[in-house]
């Protein structure tokens, strides 16, 4: 009997994509009939692998009852494949996928601002809201739920469902109903946008302890916590937790970088690729002598290890947390001509003493101390006692800053200071994200000069922010700061030739407002350490200016002031 087609099945498959099946054999068997007569790319078992994937879907498409999507076949299969070299860090993503992963690498996101988890009653409970994001603008608060998202009610649905929703309405407006605690409902238009996510968040702890979380390593993150420790360090941070847990690594260019800040010279980092060759980073003098802790736990992966792995090994700081998995494998994300991509292991980590954390199984704690309550503070950690006593353990030079009159300043300078503060959180930083948003437009970020700048003037933004908000929230105003200033004597605006005492060269500087200030052009801001050092004093006097680096010192040349 003559076989018949189903009725309708074929309807199923659209009639373009036919003829891309039927272009897609005729180009393979052209192209491998060449190649396997001159001996090219695999040849014949190239060729024979092609053909049973088009046989395969074939046959789905002529005898499966049901229904199927040309895309998901394709997307699984490719992902199957992958899947079989049976490396966890290795895999294939979708278009879409792809996409979404390209953001997040750059610390993007496309969403509204807001963290959201199922409660108790299958609700989507908003537990943060970010700053400056659409939903701080529309009005979002924590405890209030989600119920619809462009008229498409959320009960029911996935967390990853009411992203991939969200996300489906980029740089668009669109209604979104809301209940509150009580259950009482009301409707906002918000937009969804790319979202810059800071990965770094720092605070001051007690006895002087600096506290900075690192989210993970992708782009700005190295900035990001140098100007973390810097800003902690002018607020008379002696000491450093850096807290780690739960980061899933990132870029190793964020992570040398932080380490060359950190240690002092010798290897950080050494990457070995398939053919054996070893590549080397290193690290200059130029260090942070200061006692520190680095928080880790069975989720720190990858540039997160290698972080703690590089401070263990210098000595320079105790390991606290659990047992880290040893994640040793970089990645390379090489771009399909589907717009998806696969992201593949391409070679092998090792700390600077050559230490392999896959085989070696990780990083073993200087002290044990496990978290049950969440990741949230230093403080949640079982034993915090043991982050303190660790933190405070005498193995490290002591850090210290001259804080007296840091932030004691006149009303105008107040004013100076929310003046600038408020034209960085507004002109400026949407003059950045469109720096941004125009350097993303021009293609492959991993190629893209002026995306990496743009980033790196949005880290310089967030930094400056931060510096600016902690210095007018713990402003002390005073009728008159330079009480008993001496004629001659360094102020804002002084032009000052100074000599190194320990180099014996000399440099001329003006002191300025941080806003106008850049160092390499001589222009040292009056809140910088060296500003601060140089305030008040005149000509012929000697100081020491306690930076992060370590002592320096200086004599005062000449003071012009007027």
């Amino acid at each position: 009997m003559e076989k018949r087609s189903r009725p309708g099945f074929g309807r199923k498959f659209k009639l373009i994509h036919l003829i891309i099946v039927a272009l897609v054999v005729m180009i393979v068997t052209a192209a491998a009939t060449y190649l396997i007569t001159t001996g090219g790319f695999g040849a014949q078992k190239y060729y024979n692998d092609a053909k049973a994937y088009v046989e395969i879907e074939k046959i789905i498409e002529e005898n499966y009852i049901g229904d199927a999507n040309s895309d998901t076949l394709y997307n699984a299969a490719a992902s199957a494949m992958v899947r079989s070299i049976d490396d966890k860090w290795s895999y294939y993503m979708s278009p879409e996928e792809y996409a979404a992963y390209k953001l997040s690498s750059a610390n993007e996101y496309a969403g509204i601002g807001v963290s959201v988890k199922l409660n108790d009653k299958g609700k989507f409970e908003i537990f943060a809201v970010e700053d400056g994001t659409p939903a701080a603008t529309a009005g979002l608060n924590v405890g209030q739920t989600i119920v619809s998202v462009d008229g498409q009610l959320t009960e029911g649905m996935t967390t990853a469902e009411l992203q991939e929703l969200i996300r489906s309405k980029l740089n668009k407006n669109f209604p979104m109903v809301i209940a509150d605690e009580k259950g009482n409902e009301s409707s906002v238009t918000i937009s969804c946008e790319v979202i810059y996510k800071n990965p770094i968040s720092s605070k001051m702890l007690e006895n002087n302890i600096g506290y900075i979380k690192i989210e993970n390593f992708e782009a700005g993150s190295s900035e990001g916590a140098i100007g973390a420790i810097e800003k902690l360090t002018a607020e008379g941070a002696k000491s450093f937790i850096f807290d780690v847990r739960d980061n899933p690594g990132g870029l190793v260019s964020e992570l040398v970088s932080l380490l060359d800040y950190l240690l002092p010279d010798g290897d950080l980092f050494v990457s070995v690729d398939k053919a054996g060759k070893e590549t080397v980073q290193t690290s200059d003098k130029v260090c942070l002598s200061a006692k520190m802790a680095v928080l880790v736990n069975e989720n720190s992966y990858s540039a997160a290890e290698f972080f703690a792995a590089a401070l263990q090994e210098y000595d320079w700081a105790t390991i606290v947390g659990e047992h880290t998995t040893g994640k040793a494998r970089s990645q390379v994300t090489i771009e399909l001509s589907n717009g998806g991509a696969i992201h593949i292991s391409t070679k092998k980590y090792l700390t600077p003493q050559r230490v392999d954390l896959a085989e070696a199984g990780g990083i073993k704690p200087d002290i044990e101390a496990h978290n049950t309550e969440g990741h949230n503070s230093p403080a949640q950690c079982s034993d915090k006692s043991a982050e303190l006593r660790v933190i405070n353990k005498d193995n490290k030079g002591e850090l210290s800053m001259a804080t007296e009159n840091r932030f004691k300043m006149s009303q105008e300078r107040l004013d100076a200071l929310k003046k600038e503060l408020l034209y960085l959180e507004t002109d400026k930083a949407k003059e950045v994200a469109e720096q941004i948003k125009e350097a993303r437009s021009f293609g492959d970020l991993s190629e893209n000069s002026e995306y990496d700048e743009a980033k790196t003037e949005q880290g310089k933004l967030y930094s400056r922010i931060a510096e600016l908000k902690s210095l007018v929230e713990n402003a002390e105003i005073v009728e008159k700061v330079d009480t008993g200033m001496r004629k001659g004597a360094v102020t804002l605006g002084s032009r000052v030739k100074v000599r190194d005492l320990d180099d014996g060269y000399e440099e001329d500087y003006t002191i300025v407002g941080s806003q106008e200030a850049n160092p390499m052009e001589g222009r040292v801001s009056d809140d910088s350490p060296f500003g601060r050092g140089l305030y008040g004093h005149v000509a012929g006097e000697k100081i020491t200016v306690d930076a992060p680096a370590g002592e320096l010192h200086f004599e005062i040349l000449s003071v012009e002031n007027g």
